[in-house]
């Protein structure tokens, strides 16, 4: 008999988060469930890729292929059990059927390793009437009705949710048989269920209908053992606060990081769990799905991004469409200096042929009108803040240049209509958008010391202008996005096309890596502004300041003021610098991101 007693089972298909999902769940079983890596199958579709497959296989876990089952979407779990009741196992006693949408934060050991286990579904999904007229027609005695888990209704004792379920190998073969009968009965009677979606939920009912028909031996294990995070509800019924989540269900809680944030509100012990997750799936060596999971979340994105047409005349130099160069940011990567070099070189530039039309009204030379024209969705007013830049330019230009961190900086705020105007402009130009990138722990360090500079006002980011710490503002969400660096250049590319995007590495001076980017020639930056980052002693006078409620003039004058007293400072006061366990949050969300990016550019 072999020392370990159990199997784990998931389903891959293709889906463009499923590997990663399945990934995390592995990790998880491994570092957290002690699960040995022979016992871990993954079960994919003949529709997943062979790279997919073939890294999995690499990594030592067993890999198999199934053929898509009835609905071919949540069936396929069905199909798992193929293999163990054709296949020897090793002397294990039973088999765990996971979702791919969990992980696992201990050992799992079920209280009788000879009886079927698993939770009560968390609400009537399908309603208690459907499930009587579904058994009603299959002539199956409806079993015990019991409250649902979060006691919003009833259903049958059957009724598992699956994102996991435990079989003892001895009982495989007998419940593959009737969960297969009783699924295809359900599939080829969907006038059974009614309701909109309820028809999703044929593995379920069946496997409840098999349990029943069957009439095997089977028990509820607590919500600890299938936690759900995704909605705001009650706490499940058969939670024991006593004892630790030991499955953490997230279903479509996974944030742009690959981490898992719950939606449940004020729910300690799920917070916990997820913490505890995030930590093994962040800590772990490189994600060998990461990177695949962010370019299916770029593609989904932009797949709800219309395409509008923008007509400009000034976009042609004759026959030929003029280059376009839209400088994005990222802020605190030399975009200001870019900005006033650029402003004070304009004639220099047209005679080049190069235009850097006058900027909006602001301190700094930007255009900073794209941006409010993007975030209020207004397309005549996106069309007018073109067509006034192109307006002047002298009719040898060949290439117009556009420079506003706001590209980067509000990239979460837009919607999708906006970003169609982004893609329409784009479509009228020999377009290329650039944007510097900068190490994640000092970017983060800077940004927030500008957020404190920043004034709130009414449409403000909630970050802006307020008494807060590092560590406050890495759990804000707006604040946190702009770490996702792989997630903005996946989706800029995807919105653009892969030629049209051009990122660089920050390395000091992005006035000289502009210059040889795209060829301008050498560009005179005497008497140029600077806008360097605050030093801690500016951070701190600041954080005093924003307690107070100023009106924006005053907080714009008091902002002028801390940054003169921090420049006459200098050099005596502490760059800011984030200690060890901000640090260590900027990684945890980061790291991963960066390294891909940092590689490939």
């Amino acid at each position: 008999m072999s020392a370990h007693p159990y199997c784990y089972s998931m389903v891959l298909d293709n889906v463009p988060a499923h590997p990663y999902q399945v990934e995390s769940l592995l990790l998880t079983l491994q570092a957290c469930g002690a699960a040995p890596r022979e016992a871990l199958v993954v079960q994919c579709t003949d529709r997943v890729s062979a790279t997919v497959k073939d890294r999995l296989a690499e990594s030592g876990y067993t890999v198999l292929v199934i053929e898509p089952y009835l609905d071919q979407k949540y069936c396929n779990k069905i199909a798992q059990l193929d293999y163990f009741a054709s296949q020897e196992t090793d002397g294990r006693e039973g088999v765990f059927l996971f979702d791919s949408d969990t992980v696992v934060l201990s050992e799992l050991d079920v209280p009788d390793r000879e009886r079927i286990w698993g939770k009560i579904v968390d609400h009537h999904n399908p309603p208690l009437p459907t499930l009587r007229s579904v058994f009603s027609a299959a002539r199956v005695p409806l079993p015990r009705i019991m409250p649902c888990d979060w006691n919003a209704g009833d259903t049958i004792e059957t009724n598992f949710n699956g994102g996991l379920i435990y079989i003892p190998m001895g009982l495989v073969g007998n419940l593959r048989a009737a969960w297969r009968r009783w699924a295809e009965f359900l599939f080829d009677h969907k006038e059974l269920f009614p309701g909109p979606s309820q028809g999703d939920h044929i593995d379920q009912v069946s496997f409840a209908m098999a349990l029943a028909s069957e009439r095997r031996s089977y028990g509820h294990l607590p919500a600890n053992w299938n936690y759900p995070c995704h909605e705001k509800r009650p706490t499940p019924l058969s939670f024991d606060p006593n004892q630790e989540i030991r499955v953490l269900h997230y279903h479509q809680c996974l944030d742009a990081f690959g981490l898992i944030a719950p939606v449940v509100a004020n729910d300690a012990a799920c917070e916990a769990a997820a913490r505890r997750a995030n930590t093994v799936i962040s800590e772990s060596s490189r994600s060998m799905f990461f990177d695949h999971y962010k370019r299916g979340t770029a593609q989904k994105a932009v797949a709800t991004v219309p395409a509008p047409r923008i007509s400009l005349a000034g976009a042609r130099n004759g026959g030929k469409r003029r280059r376009m160069i839209l400088h994005g940011g990222t802020p605190k990567t030399g975009t200001s200096a870019l900005q006033w070099c650029l402003d004070a070189n304009r004639n220099l530039l047209a005679q080049r042929g190069f235009w850097y039309p006058p900027p909006s009204n602001r301190r700094e030379p930007k255009h900073q009108q794209l941006v409010a024209a993007l975030m209020a969705g207004d397309e005549a007013r996106f069309r007018e803040c073109i067509e006034s830049a192109l307006i002047d330019m002298p009719s040898g230009a060949h290439t117009v240049i556009l420079s506003t961190e706001g590209i980067f900086n509000h990239w979460w705020d837009y919607s999708p209509e906006a970003k169609g105007m982004l893609r329409g402009l784009a479509d009228e130009f020999d377009f290329e958008l650039c944007i510097w990138f900068r190490d994640p722990a000092s970017f983060a360090a800077a940004l927030y010391a500008q957020y404190l500079r920043n004034p709130v006002t009414g449409d403000s980011p909630h970050i802006y202008g307020r008494d807060i710490d590092f560590s406050d503002a890495m759990r804000d969400p707006w604040f946190r996005c702009h770490l996702d660096y792989l997630g903005f250049y996946y989706e800029a590319r995807a919105l653009f096309g892969r030629e049209r995007v051009r990122a660089f590495v920050f390395g000091g001076d992005t006035v000289r890596a502009f210059e040889e980017a795209y060829g301008t020639g050498a560009l005179s930056r005497e008497n140029l502004p600077r806008n360097d980052s605050m030093r801690e002693a500016g951070v701190r006078m600041m954080r005093i300041a924003n307690r107070y409620p100023v009106t924006p003039a005053e907080h714009e004058r008091i902002e002028e003021l801390v940054f003169e007293i921090d420049r006459m400072i200098g050099d005596r006061a502490s760059r800011l610098v984030l200690n060890q366990a901000d640090r260590e949050t900027v990684q945890r969300y980061a790291g991963r991101g960066w390294d891909i990016l940092e590689e490939a550019l």
